[in-house]
């Protein structure tokens, strides 16, 4: 089964306060959302095992980027229009049983006009066209008016109350779906005479039910959800269900396409999430393009930034630790001989064969090319040694690229509460310079009294 989705992504970026009273300074929290109805919508049908076509308009911005890599991570296709007059951002406040919630969403999906030529061909391609009532309602008046030319069912989710009144300037899709608010408001402004087609109107977890204009077609009696912690996205989730049985089944047997409705919406009523898909993604990604920030891309060592900062965190804290500078010898003559493939791989053998050597808590950073820092909090001078020692017999005693065997010189020095954690990373490099000058392969250790070699031992 094919579904063409169209309408919203963005994201949103929601404050809520928790405590307190009035407007000023009160605590809160902040969630950071991919959003918007069709955008859950598209996800909950290829959850639901869907092949699913995504259209929205997207400026081009870093957030456009991103929020269409997500929904294609999560297997569905999408042809984004771009529209680089799109502000990046609008707001809306929402009050809820008194509370303001605020919401900054991005991509005003209404102010792009989709022609009926800009929708054609892929309608053609897909069994079902669903839309939000975030589009305008000269673009759902062309894609409805398409859909029909074409004879492919077309459904149509009202979104908000005033949204919703957008229903009576539209010719009626097969299919209108909104929750008892968004309905209360349709009718009372524009009257059930008005609307033609079959809408399905839910109620939260409770029942739903359906209308052919003024008449009562049919009534749900769903299953009760028991540890209810979430109903935002439920609406989608209940659309996608009813999507997926009437594509399969036409419009014939509404009472079924509410049943496998409301069980789509239970798994969300029962998840911390407003779509079947992955949890908390932007999140994520926040936290991974954060982890990168700091992380070398070829050896997944901290990097020279991040290597600062852990650096600053340990001089900070008032603590002993052990600083140890690392080289790779002769690095220039393995990248002149063999090539910068094989540089790279000697620089990520020695990275593994460091890592192994280190315990879980210390610090291994990228200083720059060829070259290593160790961080190794609480170190006494005879720690520091030991770990240097096992540094040094196992990188020689790996092997395995194409310059065969590689070795280490280090440098070690030790940190002494209230000094600047710069001066000791100075004296582990002082230090790794003596070790190259005596020879390489070996570790000189830099304690207040002067350079001391230490030749390496098996541990």
């Amino acid at each position: 089964m094919r579904v063409l989705v169209i309408g919203s992504a963005h994201l949103d970026i929601i404050a809520e306060a928790t405590s307190g009273a009035g407007t000023m300074d009160r605590p809160g929290r902040l969630r950071i959302h991919a959003g918007g109805t069709a955008y859950n919508l598209a996800i909950n049908l290829a959850n639901l095992g869907a092949k699913v076509t995504f259209m929205s308009a997207f400026n081009d911005s870093a957030i456009s980027a991103m929020l269409i890599d997500e929904m294609e991570s999560q297997g569905v296709v999408v042809e984004p229009v771009i529209d680089t007059g799109l502000p990046d951002s609008g707001f809306s406040a929402h009050i809820d049983q008194g509370e303001i919630t605020s919401a900054v969403s991005s991509m005003a999906v209404e102010r792009h006009r989709f022609g009926r030529s800009d929708v054609a061909e892929h309608i053609t391609r897909h069994d079902w066209v669903a839309l939000d009532a975030n589009l305008s309602v000269e673009s759902l008046a062309s894609i409805i008016a398409e859909a029909k030319e074409q004879g492919r069912p077309c459904s149509l989710q009202l979104v908000s109350e005033e949204k919703a009144l957008k229903l009576g300037r539209l010719p009626a899709p097969d299919l209108a779906l909104c929750n008892y608010r968004e309905h209360r408001h349709l009718m009372s402004s524009v009257g059930a005479s008005d609307i033609n087609g079959l809408v399905i109107v839910t109620n939260g977890p409770g029942p739903a039910v359906a209308y052919r204009g003024p008449k009562l077609e049919a009534s749900s009696r769903p299953e009760e959800v028991e540890g209810i912690v979430n109903t935002l996205g439920a609406g989608d989730a209940f659309a996608a269900g009813v999507i997926i049985q009437c594509a399969k089944h036409g419009l014939v047997d509404i009472d079924a396409a509410m049943d496998v409705g409301h069980a789509t919406a239970g798994e969300i009523l029962t998840r911390a999430n407003c779509n079947l898909g992955k949890h908390d993604v932007l999140n994520q990604r926040m936290s991974d393009l954060a982890k990168r920030a700091n992380r070398d891309q070829l050896t997944g060592a901290l990097n020279r930034h991040g290597g600062e900062g852990a650096l600053e965190q340990l001089a900070a804290s008032g603590s002993c630790f052990a600083a140890m500078m690392v080289d790779i010898d002769h690095f220039k003559d393995i990248n002149d001989t063999y090539g910068h493939d094989v540089g790279d791989e000697v620089i990520k053998l020695v990275t593994a064969r460091i890592r192994d050597s280190l315990r879980d808590h210390d610090f291994l950073i990228r200083w720059g090319g060829e070259e290593f820092l160790l961080l190794i909090p609480g170190a006494d001078e005879g720690t520091a040694i030991k770990i240097g020692q096992r540094v040094l017999d196992r990188v020689r005693r790996h092997q395995g690229v194409a310059s065969g065997r590689a070795t280490v010189s280090v440098g070690v020095a030790m940190h002494q509460p209230g000094l600047d954690g710069k001066r000791t990373v100075k004296a582990a490099d002082e230090a790794l310079y003596q070790a190259k000058r005596a020879g390489r392969d070996r570790m000189v250790v830099a304690p207040g009294g002067g350079l001391i070699e230490k030749q390496s031992a098996v541990v």
